[in-house]
């Protein structure tokens, strides 16, 4: 017999009229059924059941609770409540092709959970009616236990009691043992939060892209240091911003990417790093038998997950160097050198982006190689063609538009070891009549910028959205510090100021090197000016030189090397 009580949902961000309209003619033909549908705003109006177009979460939960059938599109959290609820749900995708989505990520979700008891996919529209058919018989999910393993409570006990760590978690196996030749997924340990973070950094670019091929878990940085007051954003604000999180718990991102908020205890100590790791790799375990990831391969970039990527089940254990985190202010230098000192020696490879840090550091690495950084140059390039273009130009943010020209800009995180604010200050005071726009996450005082008429500071800008502030700009700089950071750094600034196509000023730094003859650079702060003035007085006649200088740096191409070093392919 079928079963009695139905409960439908598309989820609170889309419509779904294609799986509503299929459900709907479905228990037409089945009266017996009672099915109630939340339906989103979509444009089809079932006849055959009873609908709304939202829930609150409480009536969701009472809606999943009295079901004895599930019927929804691919969303992680659907299927995840109806694995707590124990409820068999079918589970159809939508299809980028149809214009019910923007990628077709959701028809990759059965290569992680298609094999659970309970959970059915229909990978088309005739297979969702034939699993609607036989749903009479379909089983419970496997129950999800409520309670901890107790080595986790046992250890943690022990923890608080004592105050040291347990053996299992003072001790770290660093790979000695060679590596398969093949992985089939990975495990990306993120040095930002996907959730709050600028996503341009280059393990989100890369890792988005491969999570188009294989499986990917991304997990959010547990940072490296507490927030401290006038250096970071308000203390508390971070605290609610990480907070909120953390409660997204596990979810997908639209590129097809799984993102996990790990729950970890923010203090910073040799055993606190090493209680941090093995509570990751509990959460981590976990999660990987959920989505079914098979033979993952590990890439690092925030150094405090070293003992969750050393002591993990790692096909191969990839260091992203980006950075030297120890020199980060507030970070306890000695245990940051410490752990980033034990990834270069236990992790199979170390990637560098700058040549100068890697030939300081590749001797204390198995294998090291650079991968230098791509752009994702259509989203850059394509905003300055829009604002040039004559018939249909893009229009000028409002925060922008009644601006007197020229716009000297800037875009990246204001952090006082990097960027040089007097130099700032100079920049804007030679050029009076012109305006200074400063774009992103504040992570210094900049009260001195402030106090500038002509320096307007817009605070961050979503990725997404960047393009069309920066593409305003009529001359990009980079005031850097001349220090020890930035002679190892390698900003992806540069490439995507090169993509925008307009002069650049900047301050001397090794990366440089292939770009010289298409940016003006200064050594100090009077040759930096005048590298702003000669970039003001160039005009536009090398925009396309610039623009085709990166045109074939693609984040793909970054990828597809990554995949390699990771064995994913």
């Amino acid at each position: 017999m079928n079963p009695r009580k139905i409960f439908v949902t598309v989820g609170a961000q889309l419509p779904f009229d294609r799986m509503i309209s299929l459900v709907d003619e479905w228990v037409g033909a089945n009266p017996d059924i009672s099915a109630f549908a939340q339906i989103g705003e979509g444009a089809l109006t079932p006849t055959h059941m009873s609908h709304t177009e939202m829930l609150t979460s409480i009536e969701y939960q009472h809606r999943m609770d009295d079901a004895d059938l599930i019927i929804a599109h691919s969303g992680t959290g659907s299927i995840l409540k109806a694995i707590d609820a124990q409820r068999p749900i079918i589970v159809l995708a939508r299809r980028a092709a149809l214009g019910e989505c923007r990628n077709e990520h959701q028809t990759t979700t059965d290569r992680w959970l298609g094999d659970r008891q309970g959970v059915y996919f229909a990978p088309d529209d005739d297979a969702f009616k034939a699993l609607l058919d036989r749903s009479a018989d379909f089983e419970a999910p496997d129950p999800v236990s409520d309670h901890a393993d107790t080595t986790l409570t046992d250890s943690l006990a022990a923890f608080i009691d004592n105050g040291e760590a347990p053996t299992s978690l003072v001790t770290s196996t660093s790979h000695n043992e060679p590596h398969s030749a093949t992985a089939e997924s990975i495990v990306a340990f993120g040095a930002v939060d996907w959730w709050y973070h600028n996503r341009g950094h280059s393990d989100c670019q890369t890792m988005t892209r491969l999570a188009g091929d294989v499986p990917v878990l991304w997990v959010n940085s547990i940072g490296m240091r507490a927030p401290t007051a006038a250096k970071t954003e308000i203390p508390l604000a971070r605290y609610w911003r990480k907070l909120k999180s953390t409660l997204k718990g596990l979810r997908r991102d639209d590129s097809g990417m799984w993102v996990l908020s790990p729950l970890f205890i923010p203090a910073y100590s040799p055993t606190m790093v090493r209680l941090n790791g093995w509570l990751l790799r509990i959460q981590i375990g976990a999660v990987r038998r959920l989505l079914r990831m098979k033979k993952p391969s590990a890439f690092i970039t925030l150094p405090t997950a070293v003992d969750a990527a050393l002591d993990g089940p790692y096909e191969r254990v990839v260091y992203n160097r980006s950075d030297k985190h120890s020199e980060f202010p507030e970070a306890d230098t000695e245990l940051i050198e410490l752990v980033e000192n034990r990834l270069m020696a236990g992790a199979d490879e170390v990637l560098f982006v700058s040549t100068t840090l890697m030939n300081q550091e590749q001797d204390q690495c198995r294998s090291a190689r650079k991968i230098t950084h791509g752009v994702d140059y259509h989203h850059f390039a394509d905003a300055t063609d829009r604002r040039f273009d004559t018939d249909n130009p893009d229009p000028v943010p409002a925060e922008l538009a009644e601006l007197p020209r020229p716009i000297i800009g800037f875009y990246g995180a204001l952090d006082d070891y990097l960027l040089d604010v007097d130099l700032f200050i100079e920049t804007a005071r030679a050029h009076p009549t012109a305006s200074v726009v400063i774009i992103g996450p504040q992570a210094m005082e900049i009260d001195r910028l402030l106090a500038e008429d002509n320096i307007h500071y817009l605070g961050q800008i979503p990725y997404p959205d960047l393009p069309a502030y920066a593409a305003q700009f009529d001359v990009g700089i980079m005031p850097w510090l001349q220090n020890d950071w930035i002679e190892r750094s390698n900003p992806i600034k540069l490439k995507e100021y090169l993509a925008l196509g307009y002069p650049i000023a900047s301050i001397e730094f090794p990366e440089l090197e292939p770009y010289r003859e298409l940016v003006h650079v200064g050594t100090d702060h009077p040759s930096f000016l005048g590298a702003v003035q000669a970039a003001l007085d160039e005009g536009d006649e090398r925009r396309s030189a610039r623009q085709e200088s990166v045109a074939a740096s693609s984040w793909e191409s970054v990828a597809e090397e990554m995949a390699q070093v990771l064995g994913v392919r």
